[in-house]
């Protein structure tokens, strides 16, 4: 899982010297809030399902995103709507798969699929805004895709 761990690293290292140091705090504090949250589903999949478990983390979120986002909130424009649905959407469904398979499988062969994220949005951005991957990205990639690999072996023995 470092290996995968240390890919995510290869691939953002290359904008370092581009944005600003805190969005790489605020990122990784929430990597390490979803993490907290992955282990939550995991152990609350022993006695709830799912859905149950996804149905409640959204109630939740709904309840709270206010406290944190009441201030800056602005009408999203209609063009925009779609790309809202899509996010939701894909959002739940993410969730949904996530915690159907933490109630069957353990977290460490899961964890590196959850890595695969930061591949599949660089090539969505490079599919919608034509952003081309560069050495930084392949390097990175590999590098998960090895982890992943590996930990799927370990897994099987």
């Amino acid at each position: 899982m470092l290996i995968g761990f240390f890919g995510i690293f290869v691939i953002v290292s290359n904008s370092l010297e581009n944005t600003n140091f805190i969005y790489y705090i605020f990122g990784v504090i929430s990597a390490v809030l979803a993490a907290l949250a992955y282990i939550g589903i995991k152990k609350l999949s022993k006695d709830h399902s799912p859905l149950n478990i996804v149905f409640y983390f959204h109630l939740f979120g709904s309840l709270v995103i206010f406290l944190f986002f009441s201030h800056g909130w602005k009408l999203p424009i209609y063009q925009n709507l779609y790309l809202l649905i899509l996010v939701g959407l894909f959002g739940v469904l993410f969730q949904v798969f996530l915690s159907y398979a933490l109630s069957f499988s353990s977290m460490q062969l899961i964890a590196p699929f959850i890595f695969t994220g930061v591949i599949f949005s660089t090539f969505l951005d490079w599919l919608y805004w034509g952003e081309l991957p560069n050495n930084f990205f392949i390097l990175g990639s590999v590098l998960i895709m090895f982890s992943i690999v590996k930990i799927v072996r370990n897994e099987g023995k």
